[in-house]
C-alpha cells in the first residue's frame, strides 16, 4: 500500500528520525565505559564515536551532556574520591578526543549558554567534583563561556606537568582548544 505509512512515536520524538532509545543506550555504554575497571582505550573508542554524534547535532544536542561531563571530570576535578589518581590525568587522551571531534560544538554551546545536564554522563558526581571549577568562582552548571575559558586555562596550565605523559597530551589538548578559540574570536 503506496503511502501508508505507519510511525512509531514516544514523548520524545519519532523513532529513527529522533532517536530517543539511542541516546539512552549510549548513556548506559558511557557510563559502564567509564568504571575503573575499564580500559583507555575502550573510554577513547565509544568517546569517538558520542563525540562525532555531538558533533554533528544528532539528535540535537542530546550527546552534547557527554562532552560537558568529560571536561567536567577531566578538568575541573582535583582527584577521584579516594584521591589515588587525579581523573584530569587519566581522561586526556579523552578530552583530546572531544576537542578534536566536537570542540567547535562545545564553544558554540558555550557561547550560546547551553543548558545541558551531564549528570546522565556521569556517574561519579560527588564532593569532590568540579572542585577546581568551584574554586576558580565559576559556579554555572551547563555549557558557558566562562568554563569554555576555564577550561582552555586549565590546559595550557597542564601542558607544563612534570609528568611527560601528560604534559604532552595536554599540549595537544591546548593547541586544539586555542584554535577552536582563535577560529571564532580571532586572535588577540
Amino acid at each position: 500500500m503506496k503511502g501508508d505509512v505507519q510511525e512509531a512515536v514516544t514523548a520524545d520524538g519519532h523513532i529513527w528520525i529522533d532517536l530517543p532509545f539511542m541516546v539512552l543506550d549510549v548513556q548506559e555504554a558511557w557510563n559502564s565505559v567509564m568504571l575503573p575497571s575499564e580500559s583507555i582505550a575502550q573510554r577513547c573508542n565509544l568517546a569517538a564515536a558520542v563525540a562525532r554524534l555531538a558533533g554533528l547535532g544528532v539528535p540535537d544536542e542530546a550527546f552534547s551532556g557527554c562532552g560537558l561531563a568529560v571536561m567536567s571530570l577531566a578538568l575541573e576535578t582535583l582527584s577521584d574520591q579516594d584521591g589515588s589518581i587525579q581523573t584530569g590525568l587519566r581522561l586526556l587522551p579523552v578530552v583530546q578526543i572531544w576537542l578534536h571531534y566536537a570542540g567547535d560544538k562545545l564553544l558554540r554551546l558555550s557561547i550560546a549558554n547551553h543548558p545541558t545536564d551531564e549528570s546522565a554522563w556521569c556517574a561519579e558526581v560527588g564532593l569532590y567534583y568540579r572542585g577546581l571549577a568551584h574554586a576558580a568562582g565559576i559556579e554555572t552548571v551547563g555549557f558557558s563561556q566562562e568554563r569554555f575559558l576555564f577550561w582552555k586555562n586549565r590546559l595550557s596550565e597542564l601542558k607544563e606537568s612534570d609528568d611527560e605523559a601528560v604534559k604532552e597530551v595536554a599540549g595537544a589538548c591546548s593547541k586544539i582548544i586555542d584554535g577552536i578559540w582563535n577560529s571564532f574570536f580571532g586572535l588577540h
